[in-house]
């Protein structure tokens, strides 16, 4: 109890410091205003002072402004600790109370578009939060990364952190928070289809080729084969390679898709190719039928042919 009554004075001095500081800014400004109303006025009686005296006036408005410059940004740093020191009895207090993480997250003001909630200021506080809560709860502890997802989704909070991650100053928030995401689907033992699914990937219709899940995929199938020891690809997700094409055409459609879209079908041709297969037999390989939609498939067959003549020419011309 001590302790908060040190800290609500500490804040009161603080306060009582911005108050003197702004009436002493306040002061300053309103001399600095009536110089400027009285230069004129003598210039009226005078005409043309002379100009040593205008010189020292320049000197003058010049150290005023400079000073009035230091007090606003002495009076900015006051109000930020005295924000701070507030916000730090806040969370001691709603700790005391037993407010819960999803509380705290509305008090602080952090339940609005998510793609700000990292780099919102209050967020840091909410974070402060969770660890001083665990602490005093070690057998109740939450998790930060399972709280976004209780209120954003997987797919959700796994967007916001790709994009987070770019951005200097919650990179490595944003890292942890992925690193930490990753973990709990192979801890829970989801395969990469899932985690496909889960991510919102496997229907065209959600534009999955120029979605920033495709990296957060990329980044999980990574960890998971490093994990596993295993060397799952993209293309392993889809019980069949038909299935694979389907969506690979459907989904290349989609605005900003083209792109990946062809990094895509060139390394499914690469594969085609190692795997010694022909484009004549690979409609057939895949379990195409007359009865199937062929213009889903004949464009992407005759681009294969294409690939294939070429890199037949490669091969025989690299032979001594």
């Amino acid at each position: 109890m001590r302790l908060h009554h040190i800290g609500v004075l500490a804040v009161a001095a603080l306060l009582v410091s911005v108050d003197v500081v702004s009436s002493t800014i306040s002061s300053k400004i309103k001399a600095h205003n009536f110089e400027a109303v009285a230069r004129p006025l003598a210039d009226n009686r005078n005409d043309v002072l002379p100009t040593r005296l205008l010189r020292t006036n320049d000197l003058l408005n010049q150290d005023t402004e400079e000073r009035l410059y230091g007090l606003e940004k002495a009076s900015e740093a006051i109000n930020s600790a005295a924000s701070k020191i507030k916000m730090n009895l806040n969370i001691r207090t709603w700790v005391k109370e037993g407010k819960n993480a999803d509380n705290v997250f509305n008090l602080l003001q952090l339940d609005g578009r998510l793609d700000h909630v990292l780099s919102s200021k209050n967020f840091k506080y909410w974070s402060k939060f969770i660890d001083a809560y665990n602490t005093k709860n070690l057998d109740s502890r939450v998790s930060m990364i399972d709280l976004l997802t209780a209120r954003f989704g997987e797919a959700g909070v796994s967007k916001m952190l790709i994009s987070a991650k770019k951005v200097k100053g919650t990179e490595e928030l944003a890292t942890k928070l992925q690193s930490a995401q990753v973990a709990g689907w192979i801890n829970k033992g989801e395969t990469p289809g899932r985690v496909f699914r889960i991510l919102e990937l496997r229907d065209p219709r959600n534009n999955p080729l120029a979605s920033r899940n495709l990296e957060a995929f990329t980044n999980y199938l990574g960890v998971y084969n490093h994990r596993t020891g295993k060397e799952t690809t993209l293309f392993q997700v889809f019980s069949t390679e038909k299935k694979l094409v389907e969506w690979l055409q459907t989904s290349r459609l989609k605005f900003g898709a083209a792109t990946k879209g062809d990094e895509l079908e060139a390394a499914l041709f690469t594969k085609w190719f190692k795997e010694k297969l022909p484009p004549k037999v690979v409609m057939g390989a895949l379990g195409i039928s007359r009865s199937d939609d062929l213009n889903l498939y004949v464009p992407l067959l005759n681009r294969y042919h294409e690939f294939h003549t070429e890199e037949l020419a490669k091969v025989r011309n690299a032979v001594p």
